[in-house]
Parts: structure tokens; sequence; C-alpha cells
């Protein structure tokens, strides 16, 4: 037998009781490294999770030599347990398209807030202090932050790379290894991957079933699991629990705010003969109605493509009801009866206060409101107008409507 294969067989030998080992030990993240299949391959320098577009299932793929290599049993479960953790915080789908300074924020969160007991020493330790040497990103002060939160930690490593350039060439860098990363973040499904029936599922199509799977998996796991679910900090739980809740896509969800605001009623009109009278009397037809205000915030906070995404929108919404747009910082800045495509929203760099929007809307008393908006600003009066807040990813949720977030 080859030495290849020697190593094939003693990492798949390995893999299986360190699965059972942590089923024991950790049910709930076990239950998640034995529903995940296992790959083994050298075409991945350490571990990673990926989606397999061909088996529609989520699976591990394990470098055997690299994971034979581990000398201690502490280590295999720690870069186990750090797989998992991307996995049940829902990295995979949270990171979108990936790049390196997304991959650096993801094991911040995951080597560094995560901590577990190790089953040799009975000693509670961080990923950091187990994982083998020269397997992690370089934490850039961050370490310490103490809550699953992958998007703070991104915003503030891309605040880190735009102030000092020499700290966004080190985010830049590629490769593994050697103080780098401890696996592969490549967890997009490939466009034109193949079915195992042959056929070519679309991006977005194996996208959508690589999401799905992915909760499935993590439901499955948490239902299994409930006291060692109940185990975790509150924060963890709560963020698991709202990220698992059924998605709706925000666009759906603007359109059924604006259709709500569509009030019937019916009016004569002599180019209708009245179907039960017949000519020369007026025959009856339905009206439609509605006024939608819809304000965009130009502080400086949301972006220009986030920017034409909404009046995308806004322009299928006027086919149906009337629009009113504003646009506002503090004051409202522009207002615009109707859609119009020469919509000025040019940022204004000052600070956010909607509460103007809301004292134009006791003028103009439109049936909804909708505004754009990253959602950081102090307290708002709505003055009783049913509103929606489109929010940025990375926005402030407000208590004072109904919020979706953009994407």
């Amino acid at each position: 037998m080859s030495n290849d294969n020697q190593t094939l067989k003693k990492a798949q030998q390995l893999a299986i009781k360190d699965s059972i080992m942590l089923l024991s030990s950790y049910p709930l993240l076990g239950s998640i490294i034995s529903m995940l299949d296992k790959r083994f391959t050298k075409q991945v320098p350490t571990l990673g999770v990926s989606y397999s577009n061909k088996k529609n299932h989520w699976e591990l793929a394990i470098n055997p030599e690299f994971y034979v290599g581990l000398e201690n049993e502490d280590k295999r479960y720690a870069v186990l347990l750090h797989e998992a953790w991307h996995v049940m915080l829902l990295h995979p789908i949270r990171m979108g398209k990936i790049t390196r300074i997304k991959n650096i924020a993801a094991d911040i969160v995951t080597n560094d807030i995560i901590s577990f007991t190790s089953p040799t020493t009975n000693r509670s330790v961080t990923m950091r202090e187990i994982l083998p040497e020269g397997c992690f990103y370089d934490t850039f002060g961050l370490e310490k932050i103490e809550d699953d939160c992958y998007e703070k930690v991104l915003e503030r490593l891309n605040k880190l790379a735009q102030q000092q350039q020499q700290m966004q060439k080190k985010m830049s860098q590629t490769g593994n290894g050697n103080g780098e990363t401890i696996d592969s973040h490549d967890w997009e499904p490939k466009d034109g991957d193949e079915e195992a029936n042959g056929e070519k599922k679309s991006l977005a199509s194996a996208k959508e079933n690589a999401d799905m799977e992915l909760r499935e998996l993590i439901n499955t796991a948490i239902t299994s699991n409930p006291k060692d679910f109940g185990n975790l900090p509150a924060n963890i739980q709560k963020y698991i629990t709202q990220a698992l809740r059924p998605q709706v896509k925000w666009n759906k969800l603007l359109r059924i705010h604006g259709q709500n605001a569509v009030k019937y009623g019916h009016y004569y009109t002599v180019k209708k003969i009245s179907r039960r009278y017949g000519y020369p009397y007026p025959g009856r037809r339905k009206r439609k109605g509605g006024l939608v205000v819809a304000a965009v915030d130009v502080s400086g906070s949301v972006s220009e493509e986030y920017k034409k995404q909404f009046l995308g929108e806004l322009k299928g919404m006027s086919n149906y009801v009337d629009l009113y747009i504003i646009t506002f910082d503090t004051r409202v800045v522009d207002s615009y009866a109707g859609y119009n495509k020469q919509l000025k929203l040019s940022d204004t760099c000052g600070g956010t206060d909607p509460n103007c929007v809301f004292e134009e809307c006791l003028k103009i008393k439109p049936d909804k409101v909708v505004i754009l908006t990253d959602g950081y600003f102090g307290s708002l009066d709505t003055k009783g107008f049913d509103t929606l807040f489109v929010l940025t990813p990375d926005g402030e949720e407000r208590k004072e409507g109904k919020c979706v977030r953009i994407s």
C-alpha cells in the first residue's frame, strides 16, 4: 500500500473517531460535523466547508496529510469545531462573494470569540490557543470582541484597511498557512456545476439551494440537541434563531407595503355603458388610488448601488400608487411629486434625522411611508404613519416601524 493510501485510510479512521467523540462531548456541533459529507482531498490546504452542487449537500473537505499531521486530539477537535462554528453562525451565506478581508473577519469571530472545554485536559480554551501554529489570521487587535459580530468586525477591518495602507496590503495578501488561515473559505457554488443527472443549474438556483440546505442542516442539529443549544450564550442563540426564520426578499416586502396603500372605489363614466340599464346610462368602473411617501437618506450613509436598486422598485410601484419622493439628511433636501427620472440623489455629507420626513407627511397625509436609510439616528416620531424602513445590510434595526434589509 502506498504512503498516500495509508495516509488517506488513517485520516478517514481519525475523522470517524473524532466525529464520534465530538458527538459525545459537544452534541450540537458534533451533529453538524456528522451531517456534513466528508471529502478527503489535497485540493484544500487544511479543511474547508463547501456546497456540492452535484450532491445538493454541504460537505467538509479534509486534507489527509494535514489532518494526520496534527499531533494530538485537541488540535483535531479544534479544527473540526472551527468548521462547525462557521456553519452554525451561517458564515457561508453571510459572507456572500468571498474576499480575503471577509475571511479574516469570519476567522476572528470563530477563533477568538468561541471557547470550548478541551476533552483531554478539561480546561476551557479558545480556538486560537489550541489551533495548530500558523493556522489563523492576524487579529489586527480585534480579538477581544465578545460577541458573534461578524458584520461589525468586517466593518472595523475595512476602516483599518482604509486608514493604514500597510495594513491594507497585509489584508490583501493571498495564500494559505503560515499565519494566514486554518481553512478554505471558498463556499460559493460555481456556475455551471453539473447535477448528478447531467443537467446544469444556474448560479442563482445553486445559491438558493445552498442557503436552504444550510438552514435545514442547522435546524436539524438544534432540534436534535435543544439542551446543548440552550447552553450557548444568549446573544448567539438570539442571532441564530433570528437568522433561521424564513427569509422574504426585501423588494417583495416593499411591493406588498406599497400594494397595501391601494384604495379601491368606483366612479361612473359614459365611456362605459351601464350593463344593467343600457344606453344612455353611464357604467361603473373601479378606481384605484393611494399615496406612498418614499424617502431616501442622502446623508452619505447609503451607497449609490442601494439607491439605484431602491429607485428601480419605486419605478414599478408608481404603476399602481401615487408616489411622493423625498430626499433628506437632517432636513428635507428635495421633493418630487411622482416618479421622476431626473431625481438628484447626491450625498450632502450631513447627519441623519428622518423626523423632517414625517413633518412633511403631516402636510400631504400619505397612506404609507417607506424610508431607505442605514437606521443610525436618534429618537423618531412617525406621527402614526405606517412606515417600512429599508435598511442597508449593516444598518441598525428600528422599533418605530417594520424593517427589511436591502441586498
